[in-house]
């Protein structure tokens, strides 16, 4: 994290994996096992892939992200068997409080410290808006391809499309040269 700023480590998560059996006998789940869980649950569930992985749940560990997108949240309480969501550790984002009183003009109201403001933007940017990295190269190879095709677009193109206008030689002549 920037500046001085130091999350509190999610320990309830953490104990939650730890708790659960791995597939790999006398082990504990791994992030990577939960990562794969919860993406299969929330296949069955809903349909839609997502890409949870290994680093996000560190990061959701870490503490640097407390609320988690619902359907992850959703997909943890299943896995993990929790009831709730403060069950994991997970603490909604905070809410600024509104002012109870004036405020000066050399005064800041509460939840507009320029740290609160730092905290709550990094806090709501790195949620769920991370971009994996298989989305990425999709998208970059999209882009590339594109790029290297428009300039073959001339000997894609079939070559009776390309003949138009008067020929000089009939159609059935053209059948008896084929």
């Amino acid at each position: 994290m920037k500046g001085d700023i130091v999350p509190t480590p999610n320990t309830s998560l953490r104990a939650a994996r730890e708790a659960t059996a791995s597939r790999i006998p006398d082990e504990c789940m791994s992030r990577s096992e939960l990562a794969d869980e919860v993406n299969r649950y929330l296949f069955e569930a809903t349909g839609k892939r997502y890409d949870l992985d290994r680093h996000q749940i560190a990061r959701y560990e870490r503490g640097e992200v407390r609320w988690p997108g619902a359907a992850y949240r959703a997909g943890f309480r299943a896995v993990l068997g929790a009831k709730s969501d403060s069950e994991l550790g997970f603490i909604p984002r905070r809410q600024a409080p509104a002012p109870s009183r004036s405020v000066g003009a050399d005064e800041q109201p509460a939840g507009w410290h320029p740290s609160d403001v730092v905290a709550t933007a990094e806090e709501m940017t790195s949620q769920d808006v991370t971009l994996s990295r298989r989305k990425a190269m999709i998208s970059a190879a999209a882009v590339v391809g594109a790029a290297l095709t428009e300039p073959l677009q001339g000997w894609l193109v079939p070559q009776h499309v390309r003949l138009t206008g008067t020929a000089a030689i009939s159609g059935a002549e053209l059948v008896v040269l084929c």
